[in-house]
Protein backbone atom coordinates (compact mmCIF):
# COMPACT_ATOMS: atom_id res chain seq x y z
CA UNK A 1 0.00 0.00 0.00
CA UNK A 2 1.11 3.56 -0.44
CA UNK A 3 0.86 6.44 2.00
CA UNK A 4 1.77 10.04 1.29
CA UNK A 5 4.28 11.40 3.82
CA UNK A 6 2.31 13.38 6.39
CA UNK A 7 2.98 16.45 8.52
CA UNK A 8 2.69 14.40 11.70
CA UNK A 9 3.22 10.77 12.65
CA UNK A 10 -0.37 10.64 13.91
CA UNK A 11 -1.68 11.71 10.52
CA UNK A 12 0.55 9.17 8.75
CA UNK A 13 -0.67 6.40 11.07
CA UNK A 14 -4.31 7.35 10.37
CA UNK A 15 -3.67 7.10 6.63
CA UNK A 16 -2.10 3.69 7.05
CA UNK A 17 -4.89 2.50 9.36
CA UNK A 18 -7.46 3.32 6.68
CA UNK A 19 -5.63 1.07 4.20
CA UNK A 20 -5.12 -1.56 6.88
CA UNK A 21 -8.86 -1.82 7.56
CA UNK A 22 -9.36 -2.82 3.92
CA UNK A 23 -6.57 -5.42 3.96
CA UNK A 24 -6.42 -6.60 7.57
CA UNK A 25 -7.86 -10.02 6.74
CA UNK A 26 -4.71 -10.74 4.73
CA UNK A 27 -2.70 -10.62 7.96
CA UNK A 28 0.03 -8.37 6.64
CA UNK A 29 0.92 -6.04 3.77
CA UNK A 30 4.00 -6.89 1.72
CA UNK A 31 5.00 -3.37 0.66
CA UNK A 32 4.52 -0.03 2.40
CA UNK A 33 5.51 2.79 0.11
CA UNK A 34 6.12 6.42 1.00
CA UNK A 35 4.25 7.73 -2.04
CA UNK A 36 5.65 10.72 -3.90
CA UNK A 37 8.89 10.95 -1.95
CA UNK A 38 10.36 13.44 -4.40
CA UNK A 39 11.25 16.68 -2.59
CA UNK A 40 13.13 18.07 0.39
CA UNK A 41 9.75 18.64 2.06
CA UNK A 42 8.75 14.98 1.82
CA UNK A 43 12.23 13.90 2.94
CA UNK A 44 11.78 16.02 6.07
CA UNK A 45 8.39 14.41 6.76
CA UNK A 46 9.90 10.94 6.47
CA UNK A 47 13.00 11.79 8.54
CA UNK A 48 12.47 14.70 10.94
CA UNK A 49 16.13 14.64 11.91
CA UNK A 50 17.79 14.75 8.51
CA UNK A 51 21.27 14.11 9.92
CA UNK A 52 20.44 11.15 12.17
CA UNK A 53 17.71 9.87 9.79
CA UNK A 54 15.34 9.41 12.70
CA UNK A 55 11.94 10.63 13.72
CA UNK A 56 9.26 11.39 11.22
CA UNK A 57 6.99 8.99 9.41
CA UNK A 58 9.78 6.44 9.00
CA UNK A 59 9.50 5.71 12.73
CA UNK A 60 5.83 4.81 12.24
CA UNK A 61 6.78 2.48 9.38
CA UNK A 62 9.29 0.74 11.66
CA UNK A 63 6.58 0.34 14.31
CA UNK A 64 4.25 -1.19 11.73
CA UNK A 65 7.01 -3.57 10.69
CA UNK A 66 7.61 -4.59 14.32
CA UNK A 67 3.86 -5.15 14.72
CA UNK A 68 3.98 -7.52 11.74
CA UNK A 69 1.58 -5.42 9.68
CA UNK A 70 4.10 -4.72 6.90
CA UNK A 71 7.07 -6.64 5.53
CA UNK A 72 9.04 -4.15 3.45
CA UNK A 73 9.47 -0.35 3.51
CA UNK A 74 10.09 1.58 0.32
CA UNK A 75 9.22 4.71 -1.58
CA UNK A 76 7.77 5.78 -4.89
CA UNK A 77 8.94 8.87 -6.69
CA UNK A 78 8.69 11.07 -9.75
CA UNK A 79 11.71 12.96 -8.42
CA UNK A 80 14.94 14.14 -9.91
CA UNK A 81 17.96 11.84 -9.96
CA UNK A 82 19.41 13.95 -7.11
CA UNK A 83 16.37 13.45 -4.84
CA UNK A 84 16.19 9.75 -5.69
CA UNK A 85 19.86 9.25 -4.85
CA UNK A 86 19.36 11.11 -1.57
CA UNK A 87 16.60 8.70 -0.54
CA UNK A 88 18.60 5.64 -1.63
CA UNK A 89 21.72 6.90 0.17
CA UNK A 90 19.90 6.66 3.52
CA UNK A 91 20.07 2.87 3.18
CA UNK A 92 16.71 2.74 5.00
CA UNK A 93 14.56 1.36 2.19
CA UNK A 94 14.01 -2.14 0.87
CA UNK A 95 12.78 -1.04 -2.55
CA UNK A 96 12.17 1.93 -4.86
CA UNK A 97 9.26 2.34 -7.26
CA UNK A 98 10.37 4.77 -9.98
CA UNK A 99 7.73 6.42 -12.14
Amino acid sequence: TKCVPANSNEEFRKTFDLSWRHMEKLGYIDLLSFHGASTDVTFKKIFQDEDALTGGNYEVALELQTEGKIKWIGFSTHGTPKSIRRMIATDKFDYVNLH
